[in-house]
């Protein structure tokens, strides 16, 4: 996450943020769900800035539903 920040690759940031969101949903510990919901509000916004469709597709389908 961080070297995407600094190297401005938003697009790959979002998708990392959504992937790293997936897996703290999928372990599911103490306060995964609250990190992962963060994660994917910056990931839907920067793919929604960025017009990504397929990205944007997953993120509400791991939310399930559209926010």
């Amino acid at each position: 996450l961080r070297m995407n920040e600094r190297m401005g690759a938003r697009t790959w940031l979002a998708w990392t943020q959504y992937q790293y969101a997936r897996m703290l949903a999928e372990r599911g510990t103490s306060g995964d769900g609250e990190r992962a919901s963060c994660l994917l509000d910056e990931a839907l916004k920067c793919a929604r800035e960025l017009q990504l469709p397929p990205l944007e597709a997953r993120i509400l389908a791991l939310r399930g539903g559209n926010r």
